[in-house]
């Protein structure tokens, strides 16, 4: 092959790769250092609305604990017209240990004109067992989160209710916040801190779940020095890809990054193998949660391996649980707000309410017309408040009375 052509060829594969560098993935304008976007925070979750395709705009949690974008419904993606090239298992946190879900490949996803994702894949789930809609009350119905955090530097401002991408080559770490190492394992951000239990105090390798509701959820078969606190509260800690999460919920006395500190902070446990089926046992301890990173503002930055933190308007906010041993869902065909569950020796079950009951108003709140978080911060701000509520049982209206009382 003579010279000139070689280097021509040379030069066109060149050109070709950056192309691709380029367009593959989430991209910023180039003549943006940042981006600047609105949340909306749900259940102590960051959702963000994301166009998919140029064709349809839902709303989407992101989730430093998503390896690849999820797509909840299928009927949204049949909507839109989806190709599913193949269909494959995957884990996650819940009773179920695997489910199934198409991979559909080389889609557009916009966060807003200036920060986009080309030729992305997106998981779409054959069954929706994280029902985002009932268990938060929201239009939601998608997670993503490693295709940005991958591509940008992220900061997390609770306060603002902003997300910030940051072009790497032209972040400036912002004055006040201090920093500390971030390891990435299989698409996974972990940080190291030190969890305190009256005397006993272990350093444990955490997850970053920004797609996570709790503070903090510990595997404490994985601890070497840490229990079941003595005082803990059956309950369901949320739902997964897998589903229901069962598990019990327990105080610590102090939560440490760096020189941060939290005490009588509130920690989930999960039945035994509810992670360790979906998660390699050994490869962490638990994870940290929205409810403990809402606290510090985090900018998150998988380039360079570091987590910038500063405290947040939430810092010395308490760590509260539920007082009411309610657990309500949204149902829609029709729409209505339901009790799914009832703790045991709570205030809901010592007066009587049961599951099933179709909740009408609390303390004359029209139910529907607020959301879920909201509902439950009514039930967990203000120990001995009293509580009006008012169900529909078997056709018939029912009125009870009682106290938040705290039971952990």
């Amino acid at each position: 092959m003579p010279k000139r052509l070689l280097i021509l060829l040379l030069f066109s594969i060149q050109l070709q790769l950056c192309w691709a560098q380029k367009s593959i993935g989430f991209v910023m304008k180039s003549h943006k250092a940042k981006v600047t976007v609105p949340f909306t925070l749900i259940n102590n979750l960051v959702v963000i609305p994301i166009t998919i395709n140029n064709k349809i705009t839902l709303k989407y949690i992101l989730d430093t604990g998503a390896s690849s974008p999820i797509l909840t419904e299928r009927l949204f993606g049949d909507i839109i017209g989806l190709n599913y090239d193949r269909e494959i298992l995957i884990s996650g946190p819940g009773i179920q240990d695997s489910i199934g879900a198409y991979v559909s490949n080389n889609n557009k996803l916009q966060i807003t004109p200036e920060v986009y994702g080309a030729f992305l894949p997106i998981l779409v789930l054959e069954q929706d067992y994280i029902e985002l809609k009932k268990n938060l009350g929201e239009d939601i119905f998608g997670i993503f989160g490693y295709e940005v955090f991958s591509r940008f530097i992220v900061k997390i401002d609770y306060d603002k209710l902003e997300v910030t991408f940051y072009d790497p080559k032209k972040f400036r770490k912002p004055v006040g916040y201090k920093t500390y190492d971030l390891h990435l394992e299989n698409t996974k951000p972990y940080i190291t801190s030190v969890v305190k239990q009256n005397d006993k105090t272990d350093t444990l390798k955490l997850m970053v779940d920004s797609g996570a509701s709790h503070a903090l959820l510990l595997d404490l078969n994985e601890s070497k020095y840490l229990a079941r606190p003595d005082s803990t509260l059956e309950t369901s800690l949320g739902h997964g890809l897998g589903g229901e999460i069962p598990g019990r919920i327990g105080r610590f006395k102090e939560y440490q990054i760096g020189n941060f500190s939290f005490d009588d902070v509130l920690v989930s446990i999960p039945d035994v193998g509810i992670y360790s089926n979906s998660i390699k046992r050994g490869s962490r301890h638990g994870t940290v949660g929205g409810a403990m990173l809402k606290r510090m503002n985090p900018i998150i930055d998988y380039y360079n391996g570091k987590i910038h933190l500063q405290r947040s308007s939430y810092y010395r906010e308490p760590f509260r649980w539920d007082m009411s041993g309610l657990r309500i869902s949204y149902l829609e065909n029709p729409s209505r707000i339901e009790i799914t569950g009832i703790t045991p020796n709570s205030p809901a079950e010592d007066i009587g309410l049961k599951v099933g009951d179709v909740v009408i108003n609390i303390n004359g709140m029209n139910i529907i017309s607020h959301k879920l978080s909201d509902i439950y911060g009514h039930l967990k701000r203000k120990e001995n408040r009293k509580i009006r509520i008012e169900v529909e049982r078997d056709y018939e209206r029912m009125r009870f009375i009682f106290r938040l009382r705290k039971m952990i």
